[in-house]
């Protein structure tokens, strides 16, 4: 039996928290750093900011993949069945489609939108899942082998779960 693996988009595979923060510095005047607005500033966006961020399509296909990125999932696209994992609003299915397809992604089919993503590794028999939020992975290491990848917002816990500053650093904690 081959292993698998899931994967979250944002903040993980795509930039989503990159364009938030870029668009923030256009058109709010921020003029903090990226770590700065992901570990204080994002604390006071509203639900409706929330509800108005996630349901602005460009910020889903603005950004490329990174070499990182390109470079990780030629890695393991042999090596595991990919999962993509998200919980991106169905709104914009079409737009995370079209991207994977544009740039290529392996196991492209293989995308899921969710807001239960345990029942999903369950599901799945998912060996491995990387992720950012800390509620997925504080979630996920219940039923499989998690890691979590750096970011300001998940910084109390990178002593707590494996964590990767990089996807290509993420491949130390994956086994064959």
């Amino acid at each position: 039996m081959s292993k698998s693996i899931g994967i979250d988009l944002d903040g993980v595979l795509y930039g989503w928290h990159i364009a938030v923060f870029e668009y923030y510095q256009v058109h709010k005047n921020y003029m903090g750093s990226y770590t700065d607005f992901w570990t204080y500033e994002y604390k006071n966006i509203t639900d409706t900011g929330w509800k108005f961020l996630t349901h602005i399509d460009i910020f889903y296909s603005s950004q490329m993949p990174t070499e990182d990125c390109i470079r990780f999932l030629d890695n393991i696209k042999y090596r595991f069945d990919i999962y993509y994992l998200t919980s991106r609003p169905e709104y914009v299915k079409l737009t995370t489609e079209q991207f994977l397809k544009r740039y290529k992604f392996p196991f492209r089919d293989n995308l899921i939108f969710t807001d239960d993503k345990v029942s999903d590794a369950r599901r799945l028999k998912l060996s491995y899942c990387i992720d950012d939020m800390p509620h997925h992975i504080e979630a996920l290491a219940k039923v499989t082998n998690v890691i979590m990848i750096a970011q300001p917002w998940n910084k109390n816990l990178w002593d707590v779960y494996p964590t990767a500053h990089s996807l290509m650093s993420a491949l130390q904690y994956l086994e064959d």
